[in-house]
C-alpha cells in the first residue's frame, strides 16, 4: 500500500490490479492516489499475467511491484512476459520456497543453518537424525511466522509438523500446505536486513531493525527497534552477508526484506523475500532515516534516480504489540492503559487489530497480536524504556 503515495509524490501513473476483497481490500485513503484500479476475480498467475498484459498496452508500464509476499512470483511473471526488467522467475521461486532457497544459498558457499524439507510425516525420522536437535519447523512457503515452532525432541517434531498440516486457516488467506522446513535452532539477535538492487545490479542496504520475539516454542513478531546503519556496529558484518545472499537468489531491479539472525560466529539468514517488509516497518526506518523504502523501491525498479532521504524526525524508532498468551482462542472485553498510551508524547501511531468483543485467533503469530504501538525515543535505553511502560500499561482482558 506504501507504493502509491511515493509513486505519486514522485511524479508517477499509478495501476493497481486486485481483487479488491478481504486481505486485499483497497483502503479509501490509498484508493486516492491509484490512478487505474483494476479489479480481477482470482490471484492467480496466468489472470494476473493477463491483466498486466492489457493494461500495458493501453498504458505503458515502467515498473512492477508485488504487493506482498504470495504475489512475487505473480508479478516476476508478468514483468518477464512484458519485458520488464526483475527476477527471472526461476529465482522468484526460490526465494518463495525456504528450501529452494536454502539449497541455492547451500550451493554458492554460503552459510546457513543444517535442513531437510518433509513433504509427509514419514519423513520426519530420517530429518530427526539429519538436523538434530533443537530444531525449527516451519511452512515452506508462509510468512508472519504462521507455523513456525521449536522443537526439542521427535514427538514435538510430530506433533509440530500435525499442527501445521491441520492449519486450514493459514494467512492471508492462503493454507500452509503439507510440506514444511526442518533446521537447527539459531541462537542470537535476529534483524530485518533490507535495501533495494538497482537494473545495473547495484544493491544498496539501508536497513536494519531489530526483531523482539515472544517466548518460544513459537516465533511470534511482538516488536521492532530501527536502527540507523552508523548506529549499529553490526550493521557492516551483515551488509556483507547479504550482498552475497542477495546475488546468490537473483533478486533484481526492486527491494529485498531479509531476516537474519546474528550468531556468535556471524549472521545466518531465515529468510529473504522481494517485497517490501510488513508490520509497518518502511514507517519507523523512514522517521529514523528519512529513507522512503517505498521510493527506493520505485526508483530501483523503474531505473530512475533514487530520491535523496528526507529530514529524519526521530532518532530512534520502535514499535510493540499487544499480545495476551492467556486469552488465545477467547473473546476478550477491553483494553486497558489504551487511551493513556495514545496521548503519550513519544506514541508515533497505534493500531488497533482485534477489537474489544472479538476473538483472540487461536494461534500464536501475526494473527493473534491484539494491537500495535509504534514510538520514539532519543536513545535505544530510552526505546527500551517506553517499551517496559508499554508492556506495564496495556493489558486485554475478559
Amino acid at each position: 500500500m506504501l507504493y502509491f503515495a511515493a509513486a505519486k509524490k514522485m511524479g508517477m501513473t499509478t495501476s493497481a490490479i486486485t481483487v479488491d476483497n478481504e486481505n486485499y481490500a483497497i483502503p479509501d485513503h490509498v484508493r486516492a492516489d491509484i490512478d487505474n484500479l483494476i479489479i480481477i476475480n482470482h490471484l492467480d498467475i496466468d489472470t494476473i499475467v493477463g491483466a498486466v498484459s492489457r493494461l500495458n498496452k493501453d498504458h505503458p508500464i515502467g515498473c512492477l511491484l508485488a504487493g506482498d509476499e504470495f504475489l512475487v512470483e505473480h508479478t516476476a511473471h508478468a514483468a518477464y512476459v512484458i519485458g520488464l526488467a526483475g527476477m527471472n522467475p526461476r529465482d522468484a521461486s526460490v526465494v518463495r520456497n525456504k528450501s529452494l532457497m536454502r539449497k541455492r544459498l547451500l550451493e554458492a558457499h554460503i552459510r546457513i543453518p543444517r535442513f531437510e524439507k518433509a513433504t509427509t510425516a514419514l519423513d520426519l525420522e530420517h530429518i530427526s537424525k539429519n538436523v538434530g536437535f533443537p530444531a525449527v519447523i516451519k511452512p515452506l512457503q508462509m510468512a508472519g511466522s504462521i507455523g513456525v515452532a521449536r522443537v526439542d525432541n521427535p514427538v514435538e517434531l510430530l506433533a509440530a509438523y500435525e499442527d501445521i498440516i491441520n492449519d486450514t486457516e493459514g494467512g492471508w488467506g492462503v493454507e500452509l500446505g503439507t510440506e514444511a522446513l526442518v533446521e537447527e535452532l539459531l541462537v542470537g539477535t535476529e534483524y530485518c536486513v533490507d535495501g533495494y538492487v538497482t537494473k545495473d545490479g547495484a544493491i544498496t542496504v539501508f536497513e536494519f531493525v531489530k526483531i523482539e520475539l515472544g517466548a518460544q516454542p513459537h516465533f511470534q513478531e511482538i516488536g521492532y527497534t530501527a536502527y540507523n546503519p552508523e548506529d549499529l556496529p553490526e550493521s557492516e558484518v551483515m551488509t556483507t552477508y547479504i550482498k552475497e545472499v542477495v546475488t546468490a537468489c537473483g533478486i533484481i531491479a526492486g527491494p529485498f526484506h531479509s531476516e537474519v539472525m546474528l550468531t556468535k560466529d556471524g549472521p545466518v539468514l531465515i529468510e529473504i523475500a522481494n517485497r517490501l517488509p510488513g508490520d509497518h516497518v518502511p514507517q519507523l526506518v523512514e522517521r529514523a532515516t528519512g529513507i522512503s523504502f517505498a521510493a527506493c523501491a520505485l526508483a530501483a525498479a523503474a531505473g530512475i534516480k533514487v530520491p535523496e532521504p528526507e529530514t529524519r524526525v526521530a532518532k530512534v524508532t520502535a514499535s510493540q504489540y499487544i499480545i495476551a498468551p492467556t486469552l488465545i482462542g477467547e473473546t476478550y472485553q477491553k483494553l486497558t492503559g489504551w487511551e493513556e498510551i495514545l496521548q503519550h508524547p513519544l506514541v508515533d501511531n497505534a493500531v488497533l487489530e482485534i477489537k474489544p468483543g472479538e476473538m483472540i485467533p487461536g494461534h500464536v503469530d501475526a494473527r493473534s497480536r491484539v494491537a500495535e504501538i509504534e514510538f520514539h525515543a532519543d536513545t535505544s535505553d530510552g526505546i527500551e524504556k517506553m517499551r517496559r511502560y508499554i508492556i506495564e500499561t496495556v493489558h486485554a482482558i475478559n
